[in-house]
């Protein structure tokens, strides 16, 4: 179970750079 978790985490953690990134993307272009 420990080892499926780490083998995850570096999916996880660069889906959750994508998100963050896009969602400071769209706010960029929403108020400009």
């Amino acid at each position: 179970m420990n080892a499926m978790i780490h083998s995850f985490t570096p999916f996880t953690h660069s889906l959750h750079s994508l998100h963050s990134f896009i969602h400071s993307f769209i706010h960029s272009v929403l108020d400009s």
